[in-house]
């Protein structure tokens, strides 16, 4: 377990202005291994989005890099995916265009995809805050 400060409480005796105990107070954070972020723009694409998109999606999570988003659509990694699913590897394919159609996933190059940053993250909230500022387009459809 880690302990962090939280805050410093301090006591003050009011006649002499002096500081006569002074605490810090800490609490234990549970880990502080990477975690990833979903936000509320994901429950609006989530109810537009068919069983085989949302079930591919969840499984394409294990495959993102932290701090970039990144996920590989390669061939191993699709097959596990629908090895998982219990799917065609073509299902999987197809589950992808439709992401990309839908603003989910966004195309860096073949078989290499974004995640749109507004519906999940996976890293610290200051990278995700730099991709959006890096002029792609996130619109969400």
């Amino acid at each position: 377990m880690h302990r962090k400060v939280v805050y410093r409480q301090k006591t003050v005796d009011y006649d002499t202005g002096e500081v006569t105990e002074s605490v810090s107070v800490t609490r234990e954070n549970g880990t502080t291994s990477p975690y990833c972020s979903l936000f509320i723009d994901a429950a609006f694409v989530f109810k537009n989005m068919g069983a085989m998109e949302k079930d591919v999606f969840f499984q394409m999570v294990k495959y993102v890099e932290w701090n970039t988003n990144v996920v590989f659509a390669n061939e191993h990694n699709r097959n596990a995916i629908a090895f998982e699913l219990n799917i065609k590897p073509e299902s999987v394919r197809i589950a992808v265009a439709n992401m990309k159609k839908m603003n989910i996933l966004r195309r860096m190059r073949n078989t290499v995809y974004w995640i749109n940053p507004n519906i999940l993250f996976y890293g610290s909230l200051s990278k995700r805050d730099e991709m959006l500022r890096n002029g792609i387009d996130w619109g969400l459809k």
